[in-house]
Formats: structure tokens, C-alpha cells, sequence
């Protein structure tokens, strides 16, 4: 088999060379010179490279790479490549700059081999792209239809090949390169995908394509060298990736910027993280309703000492299948989900702010975002030196398990807007053995002064401790189908809101509607300090305070009135609507009367 790949490769390279055979010898660089008369931008034309030959690979001991160091007289690629070199390389060296066009076809590297966009200080540029038109939102040309396989040459058999952009793990640092697609085609990497390496800078531009990924992605690379700096914006098109997903190592910065398009982190065993390590700075933005983040294991949002990474989620979905952390094990990490973005957590695991020694997580939901787990929050764990904040003003936050606050360390819930739905406990002041610690979470603080809290179906809100309401617009949301249990105090001192929307009083008659319970109660209902919004009022009955309704301060046989009152422990919404008085027979009479004496008069 591997006698008759050689002689397939021997054919091919005669027909390269134009009838002279001559197999390339060991490692072999093949540089681009063009200006063939009648083609001087072809890939494909023999002439245009300086040993006389289209770049191509034998075997391992016997191949050319292809090098491309000039930025003028470019090769053009608009069809399938004639031979398949081994690495490609697009300026590399310092002081040099190179640049490729892909219109159309597909240029593949060798077997298990790679492509380079800017090496070894040099500058480079491929477009993988119609350079010819203009149009893409990022890239600024129009569409194409090429397609490159990196790492896929003739035998090719395992998961060898890799793409960098902007620098290596080898060679001198300070590298910038850049790869705009804009394609009907695709682009296969079957290993690795590093933008801005060891000191290098990368910027890879997506509008449209379909990009493979097979082993890790690197945006932001450090390897040997600091200061990496990689940059991926997609406004378009696929990524789907097998493997791990960084955004910014150790030292490097790296962002990931969604403005459309979709990437698909769908390995089961391994994380997509943002920020790790020390001096990282990693950053993902997710800012178009169209933009779609799926990670099929864990998200981490800032991992070990000195890491910091933020992820902003304005418009789209992002979508975890197990443990979302946000500042791991003494690194800072920040998520702000505002407008109408989406970030959702499935699967196992939970979600966990601030955890291990000195992780610092903060989470910020304001306008209409949402944030989600199916399982519980866990605000600040597993280490005394954990420090974690959520500042609710808005928006969502949906918790289908348990919301604590402060199992170790430091842990802070700001609820001053927005709506706060756990169908467990909150704020679940519960140790990691499980234990019940009582009051406020072992110290947690959980403030409330704006906002609702209600569980996202039937049954009892269960707020475990003193639940201290800060003013009138924070309350509880209970609808027809929701109640209340405070285990210890509840403070409505401030005032508090209680949203019963579809509760309606009756026509007439006396009775009450389960609120929920106390413990003990600090304060008072009273119309000036509490609200039942939502409350269908037909009979237009008065609200009244506590007191006057508890000590029957009103006429039964008159007044239409309702009230909320604490007693024992229940606090219930009660109403006593007197009915409407039926006319007397007399009362009849005399109306019909005065009606006939008017009708006399006008004679």
C-alpha cells in the first residue's frame, strides 16, 4: 500500500513540475515567488514556487512546505490543490509578511500536518473568503466556497493537524496573524485550534462557514512564553469543537465574541474555561439573539490563582450540561447576564459561585436576562476564603433545587429587582454535610428590597431563617397556586408586596385565602405599607389595615372590606363583603309613585 501512495505522489509530482521528475529531498522549503506570465497569483502553476514545483509531501522524510512571505503577488487559490504539501505557512520570520486568498476549492495540509497564519515574529493573513467582493460583517469580503482541511492529506488516519493563528509554542515570539472566513465550505482542524500564542497575536473572523474542531481550542496560548493574545469574533456560521475550550491561559488574554453564529463546545469530559491560571484575562460576549454558546460539560468562569475571566451575556443562549463555577480555586470570575440574554445550566452538577481557597465569583442579572439551573446555586463553598456576590435588579434567576447562601466563606444575595423562583429552599442555610445550620445561612446575607420570590410551580415557597423584607416593592409571589413558610422571622416592617394575581374577592360573603407562615412577625399589614397586587376587586371593597379588620372595626351588614392578618403563625388575606341590599316592596311602590306624579305633572 505505502509503495503504490509513493508512486501516486511521484505521478503527481511530475505532472507538478512539468514533466521533470524530481522528488523533494528530506525537509524542503518551498517559498512563493508568482508572477508566472498568464498566472502569476496560481497556487497551482509549478513556476510560481522557488524549487520549480507545486508544494508537496511524500512521505515523513520527504516532503516540501509550503511558504508564503509576501503580501503582494499573493497566491490566489480558486481550486482544489494539485499536490498536498506538508505544513503551510503564511509569513513566518521576522520581518516578513505573507498572505493567501481562498476563493473556492480545498487546500488540505499533510497527513497529521498543519497550518501556519503568521509564525516566528512574522505577519500573515489568509482569507478564506470571495476577496474579489465585499459584504462580510467582520471580514469585509463576500462569500465564498472554499474549504481547508488542516491535517488531512492523502493516508491521513488519526487526529494529527493543528491550526495556529498568530504564533507558536516554538520559535520567536510576536507573531500576528489573522484568518477571515466567510464561506459556503468548511474548515477541518483535526486536532488543535490556537489563536495568539506564546506572545503571538491571532484574530480569526467567522461570518459564515462550517468549522470542525478535533482536539483542543486554545484563544489566548501559553505554552513558553507570556503574553499570548487571541481574538475569535464570529457573526455567523458553525464551530463545533470535540474538545476542550480555552479563552485566556496563563499570562494571555483571550476573547471569544458571539455577535451571531453558533459554537458548539460538545465534549462530555472536558470544560470550556475562561480565564486560567495566573495573569489570565479570558472574556466571552455573547450580544445577538441569533448567537448560540453550547458546552456540553463544565463551564468554568475564571479557574486557579490569578485567573480572572468575565463572561457578558446581553442577547442569545448559553447552555452548560454540568457545573457552572464562576471564580474557582483563587481565580476572580465574573458573569453579567442583562437584556435578554440566556445563560442555563443542565444536566448534573450545580451551579457554584466562589469556590475553593480565595475563589471570588460575582454574578450580575439585570434587565430581562435569565439565569438557570435545574439543581442548586451555591453561593461561596468549600473554603473559608471563598468570597461570592449575587446582585439581582433584575431579570431571572430560576433555581430548580436548593438556593444557598454561604455553605463556607463569604456569601452575599442582593435581590432588589426582578424575580428570584427556587422550588427548594431559600437561602438553604445548609453545611456541605448536608446539616441544617439554622438562621441566615450560617452567616450568609441575603437582602431583599425590590424584586419577587416565587418557585416556578405549585406548592410553598420555603424561605428558611429571618426573611427581612426591605421595603414596599419587594414580595412574594404566590399567584392561585403558591404559599409561604418563613421558619423564623418575618420582617414587614418596611412593607412588603404580596402578588396574588388571579386571587379575586367575591361578590358578597366573609372568608379568607391562605397566605402562607411565620415563625414570629416584626411589624404590621397596613394599606400605607403593604400591596396585594394582582387582586381581582370587583365588589370594590376597601382595604383596610390589620387592626381594623382583627378587631372588627367595621360594619359587617355595610362595609365591603378586606385585610391581611398575621395570627399563630398563619398570615391570610381576609375579607367580609356585606351584600348588595335588595329594594323593599315600599321602595317600589314609592319610586313607581313619584313616577306617575311626574307623568301627571307634565299633563
Amino acid at each position: 500500500m505505502k509503495k503504490q501512495q509513493r508512486a501516486i505522489y511521484a505521478a503527481a509530482l511530475a505532472t507538478a513540475t512539468m514533466g521533470i521528475i524530481s522528488v523533494p529531498v528530506l525537509a524542503t522549503d518551498n517559498l512563493w515567488i508568482g508572477g508566472t506570465a498568464g498566472s502569476p497569483t496560481d497556487w497551482n502553476t509549478a513556476s510560481n514556487w522557488s524549487q520549480g514545483r507545486v508544494p508537496v509531501k511524500v512521505d515523513d522524510n520527504n516532503f516540501d512546505d509550503a511558504i508564503i512571505n509576501v503580501n503582494t503577488g499573493f497566491p490566489v487559490i480558486n481550486a482544489d490543490l494539485s499536490a498536498v504539501p506538508r505544513d503551510v505557512i503564511v509569513g513566518g520570520g521576522a520581518g516578513t509578511s505573507g498572505r493567501v486568498d481562498q476563493t473556492a476549492g480545498t487546500a488540505t495540509t499533510g497527513s497529521g500536518n498543519w497550518l501556519y497564519v503568521a509564525r516566528d515574529a512574522g505577519t500573515g493573513v489568509y482569507n478564506l473568503a470571495n476577496t474579489a467582493a465585499t459584504g462580510g460583517t467582520l471580514t469585509g469580503y463576500g462569500i465564498g466556497s472554499g474549504s481547508i482541511d488542516v491535517g488531512g492529506g492523502p493516508g491521513h488516519t488519526g487526529t494529527g493537524g493543528r491550526l495556529y493563528v498568530g504564533g507558536t509554542e516554538f520559535g520567536a515570539g510576536g507573531a500576528v496573524g489573522t484568518l477571515n472566513v466567510n464561506t459556503t465550505g468548511t474548515l477541518t482542524v483535526r486536532n488543535d485550534l490556537a489563536v495568539g500564542t506564546d506572545g503571538g497575536t491571532g484574530v480569526m473572523n467567522v461570518d459564515a462557514g462550517t468549522i470542525t474542531t478535533g482536539g483542543w481550542n486554545f484563544i489566548g496560548k501559553r505554552v513558553n512564553a507570556d503574553g499570548g493574545n487571541g481574538t475569535l469574533n464570529m457573526s455567523g456560521g458553525t464551530l463545533t469543537n470535540t474538545g476542550r475550550t480555552y479563552v485566556g491561559q496563563t499570562t494571555t488574554t483571550g476573547k471569544l465574541v458571539l455577535s451571531g453564529g453558533t459554537y458548539n463546545n460538545t465534549s462530555t469530559g472536558d470544560p470550556f474555561i475562561i480565564g486560567e491560571g495566573a495573569a489570565s484575562n479570558g472574556t466571552v460576549t455573547v450580544n445577538n439573539a441569533a448567537s448560540t454558546l453550547s458546552i456540553g460539560q463544565e463551564l468554568w468562569i475564571g479557574q486557579a490563582a490569578g485567573g480572572t475571566g468575565t463572561m457578558n451575556v446581553s442577547a442569545g443562549t448559553v447552555t452548560t450540561g454540568n457545573w457552572l463555577a464562576v471564580g474557582r480555586e483563587g481565580a476572580t470570575g465574573v458573569l453579567n447576564v442583562s437584556g435578554n440574554g440566556v445563560v442555563q445550566k443542565t444536566g448534573g452538577g450545580h451551579v457554584t459561585i466562589g469556590t475553593g481557597s480565595g475563589g471570588n465569583g460575582t454574578v450580575n442579572v439585570s434587565g430581562n436576562g435569565t439565569f438557570s439551573s435545574n439543581t442548586d446555586i451555591i453561593v461561596a463553598e468549600n473554603n473559608a476564603a471563598a468570597v461570592a456576590l449575587v446582585n439581582q435588579t433584575g431579570g431571572k434567576v430560576i433555581v430548580g433545587g436548593n438556593l444557598d447562601v454561604q455553605r463556607n466563606g463569604t456569601g452575599t444575595y442582593k435581590l432588589s429587582g426582578g424575580t428570584l423562583s427556587v422550588d427548594g429552599r431559600v437561602p438553604d442555610p445548609v453545611n456541605e454535610a448536608g446539616q441544617v445550620l439554622g438562621i441566615d445561612g450560617r452567616d450568609g446575607t441575603f437582602t431583599f428590597t425590590g424584586g419577587r420570590i416565587t418557585r416556578s410551580n405549585a406548592g410553598v415557597i420555603n424561605y428558611v431563617g429571618d426573611l427581612h423584607v426591605g421595603n414596599k416593592a419587594a414580595g412574594l409571589k404566590l399567584d392561585t397556586d403558591k404559599t409561604f413558610a418563613v421558619s423564623g422571622l418575618l420582617d414587614v416592617a418596611s412593607g412588603v408586596t404580596f402578588d396574588v394575581t388571579g386571587v379575586a374577592l367575591p361578590a358578597s360573603g366573609a372568608g379568607a385565602v391562605h397566605l402562607g407562615s411565620d415563625g414570629s412577625i416584626l411589624g404590621s399589614f397596613d394599606p400605607s405599607t403593604t400591596t396585594l397586587a394582582g387582586l381581582v376587586n370587583t365588589p370594590n371593597a376597601t382595604f383596610i389595615s390589620e387592626a381594623a379588620g382583627e378587631g372588627g372595626l367595621f360594619n359587617a351588614g355595610t362595609d365591603k372590606v378586606f385585610w391581611v392578618q398575621e395570627n399563630g403563625g398563619s398570615v391570610d388575606l381576609k375579607y367580609s363583603i356585606a351584600p348588595v341590599p335588595e329594594p323593599t316592596v315600599i321602595g317600589v311602590i314609592g319610586l313607581s309613585g313619584l313616577a306617575f306624579m311626574g307623568r301627571r305633572r307634565r299633563k
